[in-house]
């Protein structure tokens, strides 16, 4: 095939160059040609630039990408079946597949009903099958050709082969065909054919399909290659790269010094972006510059240092669908009614739109105090606790089904498509119906956008042949999944009407139009992007079979980095040491395709790490952040007991929790927390010390018998039949720790003691406590006041149910306390009855082993420890209602390092990121 390519150079920008090169030299036949380029962005960029530079009657040309010109080349003698007709044909051939036959692809196959692990395995077959299909080979062209290792892979291949056959014969029953197979039967037949010219323009690389029905029209074909014309020996006749040529070492590509930069992370790798475009002094506009991505764990840290600097990002191949708002939706609506699971319910309430939709504000706050009182697995026919505390959220859950025209019994059932298409249809028309959505807002373009991806999958469902959709059927949030995963591949364009940096991929950018250009994730595995470990077709079976591979990848890409460099316009790399998890990156290769005397130095500089991070010079530090507060706090009345110890531990968390009354909910919880946890063991021993006939008893078994029993009465009610199975582990370690109870307990009886007290709280807003001339009312409550009968002393004593040995507050050696609550009861009980002027006290832990269940009892010489603690009380009161440390800075300015709620701690800075030890201990752990 003569060659007839035109080399128009990679100085300019390439569709400036192409529209160019058209005008002067076809523009009296524009309306006769028909242009292909890589990709479909490409191509709406030259359409503009044709319809700004063409004049009135100039004609318009047929603009495609190179996968679709094979469609327009080609005819097929029956139609084509449609993708979901494909993906189930080849999945009922692996559901008649021997048991022996199908564990060549899987270990354990998938139930007979488990319709979406088929369609998985399916989609890998048809990729498969179209990888080999675009080079005109089958399954028997593997199995006769590929020279395979071993028998077991030739056996393989002989069950691919039988499922390709039963593929072939299920489209011909239906009278459809394989589009792929449909192409390369016309090509063999040679009918191929097309009117007027066709452009090649910037195509690199086409597989042998494309190659074999171009050959056959060759004198209607024209390559505009984007290379000087001095590099014309390292193209073919269609203007694709010479594998050899491009790939050959010796072959140098012109990078400076200053145009490669390397950072340590993922988050450096954006810093030096925006660090490279500030070196360019504003030169370029927002909508000049492109950023290529090529590691997708650099983006979301790109995305965010754009914007801080106050520039907008753009997506050019649109946002995903998984990331719309109606994809989502589906999403959480399939999750929910798949078993209603308390924890499927809150990502549906919390989506915008549904709120908005179905009014649930309400229901979203009960919902989270409905989990985190009850720790629900499922939901029952009955809400736990009071109805009126719940009173908002049932209505939610009823409304949920009423608009998917559906009662809970028929969701669950096994129906096709059709029949459940009409529910979803209904579900969003509830949600989006009544909404006057405008196309040119941005947030609304994705809504409709997306709505009309997931119909186009609807009706997708719709066209199965009758022979095929029986395997269809399936539950309602099966078909949901369903039409989820077949409108999963799709983008939805993205508008914005501001400037805007464009966001492009490696294959991309070399037909960008920007005037300035930064490769971030410039790193081996990236570009060129290899690939070992294909399970069906690996490097070595690639190459015996002429299949492209590799080293194609390599020449395509040295070609895109060389036009890359030798353009005009300004570019940087950007290479990375290292990915967010702290797994080591290597250069690309493509960098030292240089002069073999710069090699060492480019090494050098990528192996040289230094261990800094840019982004951690550049983040706020902790020390220096200003902690968040109100200039103006109601008169401290009153305090609890506990508030003492919370202020000790961390002022401002006291400040957030206590003086501020913040109030966090974790919705995400699976289980007790500690406090949620010692409350129930708390309640149970409150129950039980309300027994009268128990408070004698000696024996250890009677008592843990009515501990029990008490122990499951408390858990129904608050837990139900069916809490969460970390909850259900903790009532028996709950269990476990009431039972050694049981065996202290009577062993204080056989000794004398008596409880007395339990749960003795102090009146409504506390009660007046004089602390060294400082009056405060305390508020708390005695978890339980025990007298003993011959001595007459009683001792106060507080539960605990941490883990660990109990350690005493008072450290004798500092001369101060680190929690101040056993002496603050002492002087709350001192105040409130007759318990003596010296009471004892106590803490008794409820340990799960006996040899840990010893009482911790506060006992001292003299007074001096609780005149200590008086006094420390008195301090930490009058520095509250000051709000002045020692130093007269404010009083809560300190703690945000240690404070325990995560929730809260984000108010200080804490917990957003790693300390530089926790990244150089990251960095250390084995690997």
């Amino acid at each position: 095939m003569a060659s007839n390519c035109h080399y128009l150079g990679w100085k300019n920008p390439f569709l400036d160059s192409a529209v160019d090169w058209i005008l002067e030299n076809r523009r009296n036949s524009l309306g006769e040609l028909t242009l292909a380029l890589p990709g479909k962005r490409a191509a709406r960029g030259l359409e503009e630039r044709l319809a700004l530079k063409a004049e009135a009657g100039d004609g318009v040309p047929r603009l495609v990408s190179i996968g679709q010109l094979s469609d327009l080349l080609i005819e097929s003698e029956l139609p084509r079946a449609s993708d979901m007709t494909r993906l189930l044909a080849w999945a009922e051939a692996l559901q008649g597949l021997k048991a022996k036959e199908i564990q060549f692809f899987v270990k354990t196959p998938p139930a007979p009903d488990d319709l979406p692990s088929w369609l998985i395995l399916a989609q890998i077959l048809r990729t498969l099958h179209g990888e080999l299909a675009a080079e005109m080979l089958d399954f028997g062209d593997v199995l006769k050709n590929g020279n395979l290792p071993t028998s077991n892979e030739e056996r393989r291949w002989e069950v691919l082969q039988k499922l390709q056959k039963v593929y072939r014969a299920t489209l011909e029953e239906l009278g459809v065909s394989d589009p792929h197979e449909a192409r390369a039967k016309s090509i063999r037949a040679e009918r191929v054919s097309i009117g007027g010219e066709i452009l090649l323009v910037g195509i690199t690389d086409i597989n042998k399909l494309q190659r074999s029905a171009l050959e056959l029209v060759q004198s209607q074909v024209t390559p505009l290659v984007f290379a000087p014309s001095e590099h014309e020996r390292m193209f073919d006749e269609l203007g694709c790269v010479q594998v050899e040529a491009w790939s050959n070492p010796e072959f140098q590509i012109p990078i400076q010094h200053e145009d490669w930069s390397i950072a340590n992370m993922p988050q450096d790798q954006a810093e030096l972006v925006i660090q490279s475009l500030s070196k360019w002094n504003g030169e370029y506009s927002a909508d000049e510059i492109s950023v290529a991505v090529l590691d997708d764990k650099v983006q979301p840290f790109l995305e965010q240092a754009f914007h801080s600097q106050g520039v907008e990002t753009h997506q050019a191949e649109g946002t995903p669908i998984q990331q719309t708002s109606p994809w989502r939706l589906l999403d959480a609506l399939a999750s929910w009614l798949d078993g209603r699971l308390e924890r499927n319910l809150a990502p549906l309430l919390r989506h915008p739109e549904f709120c908005s939709a179905f009014s649930c504000s309400k229901a979203i706050g009960e919902l989270d105090t409905y989990h985190n009182d009850h720790f629900p697995y499922s939901f029952g026919e009955k809400l736990l606790g009071h109805p009126e505390k719940f009173k908002d959220l049932k209505p939610i859950i009823a409304s949920i089904d009423s608009s998917l025209k559906l009662t809970e019994k028929q969701i669950g059932a096994t129906r096709t498509p059709e029949e459940w298409i009409p529910c979803i249809q209904s579900f969003l028309e509830t949600v989006w119906g009544g909404k006057k959505l405008n196309e040119d807002v941005p947030k609304d373009n994705q809504t409709i956008g997306a709505i009309r991806v997931l119909s186009r999958a609807m009706e997708s469902f719709l066209d199965v042949p009758l022979k095929l959709r029986s395997l269809l059927a399936q539950s309602l949030p099966g078909t949901i999944r369903l039409l989820l995963h077949q409108a999963g591949g799709e983008s939805i364009p993205k508008k914005n009407p501001n400037s805007f940096v464009e966001m492009v991929g490696w294959l991309e950018i070399r037909m960008d139009p920007a005037k300035a250009v930064v490769v971030c994730g410039f790193n081996e595995g990236k570009v060129p992007e290899s690939k070992h470990a294909d399970i069906f077709l690996p490097n070595m079976l690639r190459e015996t079979l002429n299949l492209p591979g590799n080293k194609a990848r390599y020449a395509r890409d040295a070609y895109a980095l060389s036009a890359l460099s030798g353009g005009n316009r300004r570019f940087h790399l950007v290479s990375g040491r290292q990915s967010v998890d702290g797994d080591r990156y290597r250069p690309s290769r493509l960098l030292f395709h240089c002069n073999p005397a710069e090699i060492p130095e480019r090494l050098n500089r990528f192996l040289e790490e230094d261990g800094s991070s840019t982004f951690h010079e550049n983040r706020v530090k902790t020390s220096e952040f200003e902690l968040p507060r109100r200039k103006v706090l109601p008169e401290l009345s009153s305090m609890r007991v506990t508030d003492f110890s919370a202020f000790l531990r961390s002022p401002y968390e006291y400040y957030l929790a206590r003086r501020l009354n913040l109030k966090t909910i974790d919705d995400e919880a699976q289980e007790l927390g500690p406090l949620q946890f010692g409350s129930l063991v708390h309640d149970v021993l409150e129950d039980f010390g309300n027994l009268e006939d128990y408070r004698s008893c000696p024996e250890a078994n009677l008592i843990s018998d009515e501990l029990d029993r008490i122990l499951d009465r408390r858990s129904a009610s608050q837990f139900g039949n069916d809490p969460l199975p970390a909850v259900r582990l903790q009532i028996e370690v709950a269990r476990k720790r009431l039972a050694v109870f049981s065996q202290t307990q009577a062993k204080r009886v056989l000794a004398g003691w008596r409880q007395v007290e339990v749960e003795l709280g102090t009146p409504d807003g506390g009660i007046e406590i004089d602390l060294n001339g400082t009056p405060i009312r305390l508020r708390g409550k005695i978890d339980r006041i025990d007298q003993h009968q011959e001595s007459g002393k009683c001792q106060i004593i507080d539960f605990k149910t941490g883990e660990g040995k109990m350690a005493n507050p008072y450290k004798n050696t500092a001369g101060h306390w680190v929690d101040l609550q056993l002496p603050l009861y002492r002087l709350i009980a001192k105040k409130l009855g007759n318990y003596g002027e010296k009471p004892d006290v106590a803490y008794w832990p409820l340990p799960r082993l006996e040899d840990d269940a010893s009482l911790l009892e506060l006992g001292f010489d003299d007074e001096t420890p609780w005149e200590t603690a008086t006094e420390q009380a008195a301090h930490i009161v009058k520095t509250i209602q000051s709000e002045l440390d020692e130093d007269g800075g404010w009083a809560f300015a300190s703690g945000g390092e240690s404070m325990t709620n995560p929730i809260l701690a984000g108010i200080a800075g804490q917990g957003l990121l790693l300390s530089d030890a926790e990244e150089e201990e990251k960095k250390e752990e084995p690997r």
